[in-house]
């Protein structure tokens, strides 16, 4: 049976990688967005990534999206506490923008045998460590320039003692996200957002496809420049003191 919802939500858009993407960037704001470009801690990192981006499918569309009318009409916006009882009651998840509610989409097989592989390992190693290990049914919330964020993300780990709001993470240590198809919102806007919060040491990006398999990990220590890349063989989180093979993520 459906459950009641005491909000609303907007009906989600299922366009192209582009228009997601753009829609996302037009919930923070262009002006935000902007400013989080240019306020990067390596000035090297925007201009790396600028570089290594312009190959992306949709990227051509993406800047007339950033810099189009400032004025132009957003939806009704939801506050923070309505999210946050609408996620409750719920029966799909929904991330959160700048008061704009967007529905997730459901995950592959793929992707749901990556997560796990990585979630056993990584909880295994960190048990009875003070470290607790997330999947994604776990939200974090950040801030950017002053508009509350809200992800689903597919892996955190967060060691903060402090940090102990019962439906979401603010000070994770690692997140590690796995590639859907939309890789624009994962190496672009999530990687921006996510490198702002300050308890953060490092950040994966992980195909979920084993034909192209492939593990990219960026870090804090290296300033968020473009991550080591790797396709076969061992890989470490260092954040944590992990060591894994990219083949036995994808192992059955």
């Amino acid at each position: 049976m459906q459950r009641e919802h005491p909000t609303q939500w907007p009906t989600p858009s299922y366009g192209s990688a582009a228009d997601k993407f753009g829609s996302r960037l037009e919930a923070i704001g262009v002006i935000a967005t902007i400013a989080l470009l240019k306020s990067s801690s390596a000035p090297g990192v925007w201009r790396g990534w600028w570089c290594h981006l312009r190959g992306e499918p949709g990227f051509d569309t993406l800047l007339p999206r950033m810099s189009g009318n400032l004025t132009s009409q957003f939806p009704e916006l939801v506050s923070v506490d309505d999210y946050l009882e609408g996620e409750r009651h719920s029966e799909i998840k929904h991330e959160y923008s700048g008061g704009v509610v967007t529905a997730m989409a459901g995950a592959s097989r793929e992707h749901e045998l990556v997560a796990m592989n990585l979630a056993s390992s990584i909880h295994g190693h960190l048990r009875g460590k003070g470290c607790r290990t997330f999947k994604s049914d776990m939200k974090l919330h950040t801030e950017v320039i002053g508009s509350d964020i809200f992800y689903y993300p597919d892996i955190m780990v967060a060691c903060e003692p402090d940090d102990d709001s019962r439906y979401f993470v603010r000070k994770p240590k690692l997140i590690i996200e796995i590639l859907s198809d939309n890789v624009m919102r994962d190496r672009v806007e999530k990687f921006l957002v996510y490198q702002r919060i300050s308890s953060l040491e490092e950040y994966a990006v992980v195909s979920q496809h084993p034909e192209r398999a492939e593990v990219t990990v960026y870090r804090r220590a290296d300033g968020w420049e473009p991550g080591e890349t790797h396709r076969t063989g061992d890989f470490t989180l260092r954040s944590i003191g992990l060591m894994l093979r990219v083949e036995d993520l994808y192992l059955a």
